[in-house]
């Protein structure tokens, strides 16, 4: 499902516009991003946590000269599910 298949139905449940949730979706994505940008993490209860992780400093290949290079650590987003949403989503896959 993209951005707009998801304020469509968004609008259809809660009767409101289309703008207006996308007001809405914009605003609590944004709200995310600065949370994780100050180091913060947002949890949603029953649905999970949105962090920050630290990827590990790492060798990589260069495929066009084979030469490898260190990539260095950096903080990278995460979403971690909760137990109720990893339980809905696995009685709708089984």
């Amino acid at each position: 499902m993209n951005k707009n298949e998801l304020l469509e139905k968004m609008k259809e449940r809660n009767r409101l516009s289309k703008s207006e949730n996308q007001l809405a979706v914009d605003t609590f994505i944004n709200i995310i991003y600065e949370a994780l940008q100050n180091g913060e993490k947002v949890s949603l209860k029953g649905f999970g946590q949105f962090v920050t992780k630290e990827r590990k400093s790492r060798n990589i290949r260069i495929p066009s000269s084979e030469k490898e290079v260190r990539v260095p650590a950096k903080e990278i987003p995460a979403f971690e599910p909760g137990e109720e949403f990893k339980n809905k989503v696995e009685r709708i896959i089984e």
